[in-house]
């Protein structure tokens, strides 16, 4: 999006026509679209759900498994 509107920019000032008053849609036309957003809505919801069940089922590492590093031990 920046980068489409620094290129516009120069457009412009290079002396390009405006088009103002345009029919083509802008990039944001279809999330006024309400069975869009509420795709999009479901969507968000079933990333979400994913998320929580793979947090619920993780098992972190036992202590003992670790190296020692962490707990600076030092073997001689």
């Amino acid at each position: 999006m920046l980068l489409d509107w620094k290129l516009r920019k120069l457009e412009l000032t290079a002396g390009y026509p405006t088009h103002r008053g345009g029919r083509a849609k802008g990039s944001a036309a279809d999330y006024s679209n309400k069975s869009v957003r509420d795709s999009e809505r479901e969507t968000i919801g079933n990333v979400e759900e994913a998320y929580r069940r793979f947090v619920a089922t993780w098992k972190q590492e036992s202590p003992k498994a670790r190296s020692g590093a962490a707990h600076e031990v030092r073997r001689s």
